[in-house]
């Protein structure tokens, strides 16, 4: 179990920008095109991460992802990854080659 707080580079925006695109609008989970097999939902507001993200299912081995300020800076898109992490494609400082 890991907790990381970190500013997104381009990777990161990209992907947020996704994400937007496709649960901004609408409500509940949205899955389809997610890294690792992923899916998200957007909640009003800065909402209880773990609480949310067992909303979508069992969070067993996923990779809990929240992304703040998101649809315009009303609420908080919570992600879930399964199988990978891309914490380091969202940082910015993912070397393929050291894999």
């Amino acid at each position: 179990f890991h907790i990381h707080f970190f500013h997104y580079h381009s990777y990161g925006a990209s992907l947020k920008r996704k994400l937007e695109d496709r649960v901004c609008s609408r409500g509940g989970w949205h899955s389809g095109g997610f890294p690792c097999h992923g899916k998200a939902a957007f909640f009003y507001g800065s909402p209880g991460v773990f609480s949310k993200a067992l909303t979508g299912g069992s969070i067993a081995h996923a990779m809990v992802i929240a992304w703040p300020m998101s649809c315009g800076g009303t609420g908080t898109i919570i992600e879930l990854a399964y199988g990978c992490s891309i914490e380091h494609q969202i940082r910015g400082d993912y070397k393929p080659n050291m894999r």
